[in-house]
């Protein structure tokens, strides 16, 4: 049995702060269809379903993750949600939009010249010293698991 504050959090239409997007894989979509996708969607209420199971997306842009925003007038927590709910939000021009791919391409350009191979007279280092660190460390960085929690 339902009761009235189950119905009423099914009905409550929360405003998106950031919304995820997830481009369909091996599929290059332009600015063109990322800022369409945001003005046709502009003030609508869309219906988020969790799904516990990763599934390849069919549209070329689905719906990943929404935060919705902070309501300051009110104490109301955002309920915890399970996989399968209906979670219904508005996207808002102050709705910040990311769109993620599954892969990415990086292209790093390096100077190897010899003028690199000479000592920083400040801090006593050689140049390609500091590149080969700065190198290791954005790498190290890349490599990192991005896990995007769901509704916070």
């Amino acid at each position: 049995m339902e009761t009235d504050t189950d119905s009423e959090v099914e009905d409550k239409i929360y405003p998106a702060k950031m919304v995820y997007l997830l481009m369909k894989k091996d599929y290059r979509i332009s600015r063109n269809i990322r800022a369409s996708w945001f003005f046709n969607h502009l003030n609508t209420i869309l219906e988020l379903n969790l799904k516990s199971e990763k599934t390849e997306p069919v549209e070329e842009l689905s719906v990943l993750s929404v935060v919705p925003e902070k309501d300051d007038a009110s104490d109301d927590e955002m309920p915890p949600l399970t996989p399968n709910d209906g979670f219904r939000f508005q996207v808002l021009p102050t709705s910040v939009i990311t769109f993620l791919a599954k892969t990415y391409r990086l292209v790093f350009v390096l100077d190897m010249s010899p003028s690199a191979a000479s000592v920083d007279l400040k801090s006593g280092t050689v140049l390609i010293g500091q590149l080969h660190q700065t190198l290791k460390c954005c790498l190290t960085g890349l490599f990192h698991k991005i896990c995007l929690c769901l509704l916070m």
